[in-house]
């Protein structure tokens, strides 16, 4: 049935699913709304939205499925830089900063970032580098509520594709 609608009506379906699968997590009490600058400047196969949180989230999920990340620290690695530069490039063939989402995420209660030196990272300004990043936090600590869908493949999964059908045009 699904093939036999037209364009308009994928559409219609295409939004629907997206508010459902998006109410089935953010019900588990995950915030699936990232801040997100807008505007042409961005590739219209993130709908003209910054693609940089939802791709270093589908990096991240890549990094537990490859056992590379197993607990709620989630390291500055170059295999996570490597991933998520390697998504970015799937988009619209940019090499994008990582630093950029790896920093603002915290700001939308995903995770929080844990400093070298013990201290709060809230009112922390951006670093200049990823050497500013590697330097200053040791990891970013994912949220109580966030980490079992990254640990469990079912839910992975399930997170997975609602980020590329919210945040990423199908075509």
């Amino acid at each position: 049935k699904l093939l036999e609608l037209n364009s308009s009506q994928m559409l219609i379906y295409w939004t629907y699913f997206t508010e459902i699968r998006g109410e089935i997590i953010s019900s588990a009490g995950i915030n699936m709304d990232f801040n997100q600058d807008k505007g042409e400047r961005h590739p219209w196969q993130s709908f003209n939205r910054a693609p940089h949180k939802p791709l270093l989230m589908l990096a991240i999920c890549r990094g537990f499925s490859a056992g590379r990340i197993t607990d709620c620290y989630v390291r500055p690695t170059p295999e996570l830089v490597a991933d998520f530069q390697h998504l970015s490039a799937m988009v619209d063939g940019k090499k994008r900063e990582f630093r950029l989402p790896f920093f603002h995420i915290s700001r939308d209660g995903w995770w929080w970032l844990m400093r070298h030196d013990g201290n709060n990272s809230t009112n922390d300004k951006i670093p200049k580098s990823m050497k500013g990043i590697r330097e200053a936090y040791s990891a970013a600590i994912l949220t109580d509520n966030l980490l079992p869908w990254l640990t469990d493949l079912n839910r992975r999964e399930e997170l997975i594709q609602t980020i590329l059908t919210k945040y990423f045009d199908p075509s």
